[in-house]
């Protein structure tokens, strides 16, 4: 069974490399991988500083690595 760190480590790299999704999609991708922990996974990563929500264009928030830049301007 993965730890919680390394998969929110895999859900930065993920992140950084493709940048922002869908909260239930970073779940999904997570789950396929540790079925049932992906919403602990999100919720250990934001709680640690490593991703945060931004608004997305539907209802549902987005996921982006902490240190990724807001804007291609940053």
């Amino acid at each position: 069974m993965l730890r919680t760190d390394v998969l929110a480590r895999l859900l930065v790299e993920r992140l950084h490399s493709l940048g922002p999704m869908p909260e239930s999609a970073a779940v999904d991708v997570i789950d396929m991988r540790a079925p049932g922990r992906g919403h602990e996974t999100v919720r250990w990563a934001q709680h640690r500083g490593l991703i945060r929500r931004i608004a997305g264009t539907d209802d549902e928030p987005m996921l982006e690595a902490a240190g990724a830049p807001r804007s291609l301007a940053s």
